[in-house]
This record gives C-alpha cells, sequence and structure tokens, in this order.
C-alpha cells in the first residue's frame, strides 16, 4: 500500500500505481480427428507427409499408392502409441516393437501358420477417438456387423485392450443399427366397443346349413371340360361339383 503525503495529491497517486493484468491461458491438446473417418484422415497424412518432407506440390499425384498409404497409417499410429503409451512395460501383455517402429503383440497363435498381422497384430488405445472412427469403419464396410463380427475382424491386424467393451461403445453411436434397435411405439390400451362387453344369451345367433356336408373334388384331365353344377352358400362362396345335396338338391 502507498503512503499518501499531504503534498501529493489522490489523482498524482493514482497515476503512479502501476497496474497489472495477469491472464492465465490453459490449452488444451483436441484428441479428437478432424474428420469423421478414419480412413479418409490416413489419406490426408499420407498427402501431408511428402509436403512436410521438402517435396514440391507440382510434383504430387493425385493417385495415392497402397505403399503411401501404408506408410501414413504407421506413421499415423506412432504419434497415437507415443501419446497413449509412453510406458509400455507396465501392460500386462507381451509387448515388443517389430521393425516398422510399432508396438506389436505376442498372440497365442504366434506359431500358426496365418499372417502376420493375426500372429502380431498392432497395439491400439481404447479411448482413442480416431480408434473408435476405426471400429465405425470396420463395421460399416462389412454391411454393418454385429459387435463380435466386428472384433472378429478387428483382431485380424490390431489389439485393443478391453476389445468387447470398447467396440460396443463405439458402435452406439451408429446411427443405422440404433434405428433397427428402436423400440416399438407403445401405445395405451382403449377401452372396448359396447358389441365386445355386451352379454350375449344362449342361440342369440344361429345359422342353417342347408347344403350339409360338400365335397369337392378336382376334375380328371382326360374329361372334356363340361360346365360343372355350382351350389352358392350363405356366405357367397361358390362350391363346385357338389356330391351330397341332400333335400336341397330334390327342392331346387
Amino acid at each position: 500500500m502507498i503512503k499518501v503525503s499531504p503534498i501529493i495529491t489522490a489523482t498524482e497517486t493514482s497515476i503512479e500505481k502501476k497496474k497489472t493484468w495477469v491472464k492465465v491461458a490453459k490449452f488444451k491438446e483436441s484428441s479428437k480427428p478432424k474428420f469423421h473417418s478414419y480412413y479418409k484422415n490416413v489419406r490426408i497424412v499420407s498427402y501431408a507427409i511428402p509436403i512436410l518432407k521438402g517435396m514440391d506440390q507440382e510434383k504430387l499425384s493425385d493417385a495415392l499408392t497402397v505403399l503411401e498409404l501404408r506408410q501414413a497409417e504407421i506413421a499415423m499410429l506412432r504419434i497415437i502409441q507415443s501419446r497413449y503409451y509412453s510406458n509400455p512395460r507396465k501392460l500386462q501383455l507381451r509387448v515388443e516393437k517389430m521393425e516398422d517402429g510399432l508396438l506389436h503383440i505376442k498372440t497365442k497363435l504366434e506359431y500358426k501358420d496365418d499372417t502376420e498381422g493375426l500372429r502380431y497384430p498392432i497395439l491400439l488405445p481404447q479411448d482413442c477417438p480416431l480408434i473408435q472412427e476405426l471400429i465405425r469403419e470396420v463395421h460399416r464396410m462389412y454391411s454393418h456387423g454385429g459387435i463380435q463380427f466386428t472384433l472378429t475382424k478387428l483382431r485380424e491386424k490390431y489389439w485393443i485392450p478391453q476389445g468387447r467393451r470398447t467396440v460396443t461403445k463405439a458402435l452406439r453411436e451408429c446411427l443405422a443399427c440404433r434405428k433397427q434397435d428402436a423400440k416399438p411405439l407403445q401405445v395405451n390400451p382403449v377401452a372396448l366397443p359396447k358389441k365386445r362387453v355386451a352379454t350375449g344369451e344362449v342361440f342369440s345367433t344361429t345359422g342353417v346349413d342347408l347344403a350339409e356336408c360338400l365335397e369337392v373334388e378336382e376334375p380328371e384331365e382326360t374329361q372334356v371340360d363340361q360346365p360343372e353344377p355350382e351350389i352358392a352358400t350363405r356366405v357367397g362362396r361358390k362350391v363346385k361339383k357338389p356330391q351330397r345335396l341332400g333335400v336341397f338338391s330334390a327342392h331346387y
């Protein structure tokens, strides 16, 4: 606090005071991908790598090769693994860094005569938004397969800890599957009409079967087409070739 002498006025004192503003800004790096597609992010990285290496943009080709896409995916997965797995020794898995610089898992199928992706899948984090997009991309690629089917296809190349829980969480955001799993609209029950609840008496509704029991036979193929006798029932249904008409045929 500044002591004000009688000679110095309050205005001069306020001018001499030093006003300091302290502004604290906290920047948090967002891990949410810009594009909601895993393979689109891979293509963006594949276009960015030659530019970052100093290659002239005029020499860049419009079509990307399989090798360029593979290198871009490896570069992107390296960044993800370095961010989420700074110390892979803490994982209770047999993790080993392969020649591509990625962390791979040694599964129980290590000595199986199969693809390298199945024997040594790439380790991926379950909390990364980009990996969530990868799960949904595989899910859409195979016609919206179920949880177990999507997890099986992912494990042919990748290994995600707590895979079933992660796949279930990712597929909850699939709009097409949510529409199919939606429950039908439940309508509140209403009162029955008076005819449905009225008390009926015995023989209040009767009917008479004048034609008795009718037997219908299919015409044989060898017979010549001739007009067949018909009889109309109470409900208006026509029956051809009545065999037993009884009294009804005698009077009519």
